[in-house]
């Protein structure tokens, strides 16, 4: 107990000076925001052309040109908008506001979006239990991540609130309602495609009910999308997508300035491929050879309820074929997994530990900010790989159920 009071003293400070930092990098990026040069940019203007029925015009570059131009602020590079339609519809009632009230108001739902997160896993979660919901939300905002996706007016805390209701779903064995609500992460769907296969893999008790709910809701949205654009717009939709993907691959920096995007700052196995091969052909061959292996890997770690989306996020992350910084927010709740997983761990076993503290460090100030402006965002994959590692090592969730398997007794914990 004292050594743990005195830890407490000890972290206090440093978490208030992170927070403190955080808040610069808000107040210093604000300006930016509000003058409508971030990602909030497309979705408030495709959210307006949903509401004025102009659902046709959704994907076509010279309409969001115009409205966001029009509506935002005048900018020579157009966002494109790479969701499903039914996404658009999130943003119809912005859309009634002025931008940058817009803004204002979407940031505040972020924020209320991370503190349910919060909420839900510190009931959910026995270590973090004891700590109070909003020290736990004030402990997430400490990632960097989490303050550029604040900044950027991006859809993560949404999703990261729908992954967290799924996870709580999951350990409860409700497969059908799991399903249902985990269709909802189709919005950034190159995540949800390998975490689907995943789970279904993992969970054949409940695998029918768990595709059940997920075939249902992909399919409403789907239709959804379909009345919003037409069929001929999703072909363009899909067009589009291999367009620009094609034009990360063959023209990366006309990319990044056309679009904002480029494969280097990818926090994944397709940025680090990039980044290690300079962009070069032999890249597309190691990359499909990587992601079969490491999706070979995740097949064989057996998952409980309790942990499987836990861990099948962040691998999910590693294959994605396109992720941004700001998308390292849903490391959250894999964290928090890993976390728990402590609370059975032995001093014989310190690998986990070192793994939460290695991908905490690299995702925090002033590590972050540095990656960030020499290019190198692909090294947060090192991030993503601690935590799976943390949940995967010997004593972790899917090497109990070995044991138990086998008749033998694994430690007991709340995973």
């Amino acid at each position: 107990m004292p050594a743990a009071a005195s830890l407490r003293w000890t972290a206090a400070p440093l978490l208030l000076l992170v927070l403190l930092c955080q808040l610069g990098f808000c107040l210093k990026s604000l300006p930016n925001s509000l003058a409508g040069n971030v990602d909030l940019r497309v979705f408030y203007t495709s959210g307006y052309l949903v509401g004025h029925g102009q659902g046709v015009h959704l994907y076509d570059p010279d309409a969001q040109r115009e409205v966001q131009n029009a509506l935002v602020s005048p900018n020579p590079r157009t966002l494109p908008f790479l969701y499903p339609a039914f996404a658009a519809l999130l943003f119809v009632p912005l859309s009634l506001l002025s931008y940058k009230a817009a803004f204002v108001v979407f940031l505040l739902l972020n924020l209320a979006a991370l503190f349910v997160t919060a909420h839900i896993l510190r009931t959910r979660l026995a270590l973090v239990r004891p700590t109070p919901t909003w020290l736990l939300a004030l402990l997430f905002l400490a990632l960097f991540p989490v303050s550029m996706a604040l900044m950027q007016g991006q859809v993560t805390f949404l999703l990261l609130l729908v992954y967290t209701a799924c996870f709580a779903t999951l350990r409860n064995e409700r497969y059908l309602l799991a399903g249902l609500l985990f269709s909802a992460t189709l919005i950034k769907f190159q995540l949800t495609l390998p975490i689907t296969a995943l789970l279904l893999l993992w969970h054949p008790r409940g695998r029918m009910s768990l595709f059940a709910g997920f075939a249902s809701g992909a399919a409403f949205l789907a239709g959804l999308s379909l009345a919003i654009t037409g069929p001929g717009v999703t072909m363009q939709y899909l067009e589009r997508l291999l367009h620009i993907t094609h034009s990360t691959l063959q023209a990366p920096e006309q990319a990044r300035q056309q679009y904002g995007m480029f494969a280097a700052d990818m926090p994944n196995l397709h940025g680090l491929i990039f980044l290690l091969t300079h962009g070069r052909p032999i890249g597309t061959p190691l990359l499909i050879l990587a992601s079969a292996l490491v999706f070979l890997w995740a097949v064989r770690q057996r998952r409980t309820p309790g942990a499987s989306l836990g861990t099948a996020l962040p691998i999910a992350m590693l294959l994605s074929y396109h992720l941004q910084a700001y998308d390292l927010t849903l490391l959250l709740l894999p964290l928090a997994v890993a976390a728990a997983s402590l609370q059975g761990a032995t001093p014989s076993r310190p690998l986990p530990s070192r793994m939460i503290a290695l991908a905490v460090a690299i995702l925090v100030l002033p590590i972050a900010p540095l990656l960030l402006v020499h290019g190198l965002c692909a090294l947060f994959l090192v991030a993503i790989v601690a935590i799976v590692a943390s949940l995967a090592v010997p004593g972790s969730d899917a090497n109990s159920a070995r044991k138990k398997r086998w008749g033998m007794n694994p430690t007991s914990r709340t995973a």
